[in-house]
């Protein structure tokens, strides 16, 4: 005790006497980051190609060890510093240590990145450790490729690609990132990068691995594309490490052209051959047979079709004595512009459309009424190869071939249209249509369907296997007039989201039979004469039909002679009572109707069953000798207002046919008294 008072006293003399207390003793932090490898980083500085990567002070650190706690970094500007705790408590070892802290909130390496002088700034990292000291590095490696142009360009993009991928959503395996589906990188220019003789440097992070053909695409200020890639020469990426390669994109002389605008490319032929200003596509030109598309081509006059961002002339050149529109371009290649339509439409006489391939339709958008003629006209077009086109990327195929008359058979097997939203009218009014081969036709994105195949009077068959409908908004008039076919395989369609059925098999006479049992119609709000004139159709299973939502069904099962058996029992029309005018008209071979308990309107319909004027010869269920429909008592109530009582009792100076009601559930004869005449 005494020794300690003594201490105690000398301790205050000496601070009285002006000595400097002894320093306060900091504790050791709980843990200590080292960055292991110098192309790891959180803060980047470069001289020439050498990296400066260092801590940034108050960067949040996740570390896991029993538990889970948060550190700050406390010191910046090199690759050691202390962690200061900023909640939790990461408790024993072994530790795994993430930065940025919320790295699992958000492990995606995106597919755009905006381009930067130096490289990016911040990258994900991983630590494991079984004491204090973090040793992190990052969870992928970095790749600068340094970029130069032989001709001056102002780059707005640089895309890079290779046979695996550089982006996407990931996950940690032993700290390193994988991912397991994704894309390439585009690195995005802003307003433009100029590129030259002198390297302009590009990083940008990818996971570790081995990689091989790997591309490049570059797109300048006006749109023109350039072409790279590293060859057969693979590239292996460890975790924190940099890559350079050296990458020169060529001269001009390897590049595209592109045609204008479809519309504009339709009325500047049609102006040259008719020797004055065309200024409407529906004009119907007589006097263009052929047309024939050249590239590498030697003719350096004509009239010009490119547009203003292609490296090359386009040249159009008629000769009036054979009939023959030439165009040619010196290009290698020659793209079709993004709005193709209208660019073949109602030239009449034309016969023939010679190397189509030369036109690379890899970026068009839409080709509606490419091909199309007015009906009035007599477009003597008979065969399109059509090998050569690429419609990955048309959303527009609205009348593309609608009323090309002479066209027998036509070879779609290339076309896979898979974000095509329209096929309104695609083939209508195809009068000679043998045959269409759709092998391959692969619809995901469809909307519209209405119309597609409507009036192709000799098409007798269609293979729709690779149809996808499930975005599929109107088939109105899809399959109308189809009098040829006599099958149709609808067992692929998807219908849960069409709304309008109208005329969708009208007319098609030889169909005999269709089943359509797995089609949902509970949005379907349009039925009308669905089945017109189906004179063929001996049955039909609509058990499955949910008509709740449809608010037209006039003309339904109008003309269908051959059909002996119809089960609408599924029918509720009570709550839209929609328009049922003439739905069972004329089906003189009707003999069975089911029409179950729901089937009554809030009002009547005009000709329900037939028109005053109708034929015995025509009258419903006139050949079967008589209809029995089974029903409820109600049903039966409803249906004797309507007029089936002119069928019942020959109305208008007819045969009487005899109508019958059995309760749907017993089969007991239901009596009735008929409404007046």
């Amino acid at each position: 005790m005494k020794k300690i008072l003594i201490f105690t006293v000398l301790a205050a003399a000496l601070a009285s006497c002006g000595q400097d207390p002894e320093p306060e003793i900091t504790p050791a932090p709980d843990f200590i980051a080292v960055i292991e490898n110098v192309a790891t980083k959180t803060s980047v500085s470069t001289t020439g190609d050498v990296y400066n990567i260092t801590w940034a002070a108050g960067d949040e650190v996740l570390i896991t060890g029993r538990s889970q706690a948060t550190y700050k970094v406390k010191t910046a500007g090199g690759v050691r510093s202390d962690l200061e705790k900023v909640s939790g408590d990461a408790g024993n070892g072994p530790f795994t240590a993430v930065y940025p802290a919320n790295l699992a909130e958000n492990m995606t390496l995106p597919s755009t990145v905006q381009y930067r002088p130096d490289p990016v700034v911040t990258a994900p990292m991983v630590a494991t450790s079984n004491n204090n000291i973090l040793p992190f590095k990052s969870i992928c490696g970095m790749l600068k490729i340094a970029v130069t142009s032989a001709t001056s360009i102002t780059l707005k993009t640089l895309r890079i690609t290779a046979d695996k991928p550089l982006s996407g959503n990931y996950r940690l395996v032993d700290g390193e990132a994988v991912i397991d589906s994704g894309e390439g990188v585009t690195i995005d220019c802003g307003d433009g990068l100029e590129l030259g003789s002198t390297a302009v440097p590009f990083a940008f992070e990818v996971p570790a691995g081995r990689y091989s053909d790997i591309r490049f695409k570059a797109v300048d200020a006006v749109g023109r594309e350039y072409d790279a890639t590293l060859g057969n020469r693979p590239f292996v990426v460890e975790r924190s490490k940099v890559y350079t390669y050296n990458l020169s994109f060529g001269d001009l002389k390897h590049l595209t052209t592109t045609l204008i605008d479809g519309p504009e490319f339709n009325l500047k032929i049609k102006s040259i051959a008719q020797g004055k200003t065309i200024d409407s596509t529906t004009f119907q030109d007589k006097k263009i047979k052929k047309i024939v598309f050249e590239a590498n081509s030697s003719v350096t006059s004509g009239t010009e079709l490119q547009t203003p961002a292609s490296d090359y002339p386009i040249y159009a050149n008629f000769d009036s004595g054979e009939g023959v529109m030439t165009i040619s371009t010196p290009a290698v290649e020659m793209f079709a512009p993004k709005d193709a339509s209208c660019m073949f439409q109602n030239i009449q006489q034309t016969i023939e459309i010679a190397n189509l391939a030369v036109l690379n339709t890899s970026k068009v958008k839409s080709m509606k009424k490419m091909f199309s003629q007015d009906t009035s006209s007599v477009g003597r077009l008979g065969a399109i190869d059509l090998s050569s086109f690429d419609v990955s990327e048309v959303v527009d195929m609205d009348s593309m071939f609608f009323s090309a008359k002479y066209i027998v058979n036509l070879d779609l097997s290339s076309f896979k249209p898979v974000k095509c939203e329209n096929f309104n009218s695609f083939v209508a009014r195809c009068a000679k249509l043998e045959s269409i081969d759709l092998s391959n036709f692969e619809t995901p994105a469809a909307a519209d369907m209405s119309y597609m195949f409507a009036n192709c009077t000799k098409l007798a068959s269609l293979d729709l296997s690779k149809f996808n409908t499930s975005n599929v908004t109107t088939m109105a008039y899809m399959f109308k007039s189809l009098s040829a076919l006599t099958s149709l395989n609808l067992t692929s369609f998807d219908t849960g989201n069409v709304e309008n059925m109208d005329n969708m098999f009208s007319g098609c006479t030889k169909l005999t039979t269709l089943d359509v049992s797995s089609f949902n119609t509970e949005n379907v709000a349009e039925m009308r004469s669905m089945f017109n004139s189906c004179e063929s159709l001996t049955s039909l299973d609509l058990k499955n039909f949910n008509v709740i939502a449809c608010t037209r069904m006039s003309y339904m099962f109008y003309h269908c002679y051959a059909m002996q058996t119809l089960d609408v029992s599924s029918f509720d029309l009570t709550v839209m009572s929609p328009n049922c005018d003439y739905m069972f008209c004329r089906m003189y071979n009707l003999k069975d109707l089911y029409l179950g308990s729901t089937f009554i309107l809030t009002s009547l319909p005009s000709y329900f069953v037939t028109a005053s004027g109708d034929a015995t010869s025509v009258r419903t269920g006139n050949k079967s000798g008589g209809v029995t429909i089974y029903c409820n008592e109600t049903t039966a109530e409803f249906i004797a207002t309507t007029n089936w009582r002119w069928i019942q009792s020959g109305y208008n100076g007819q045969k009487s046919i005899p109508v019958t009601f059995r309760d749907i559930e017993t089969n007991e004869i239901i009596t009735v008294t008929w409404a007046a005449n």
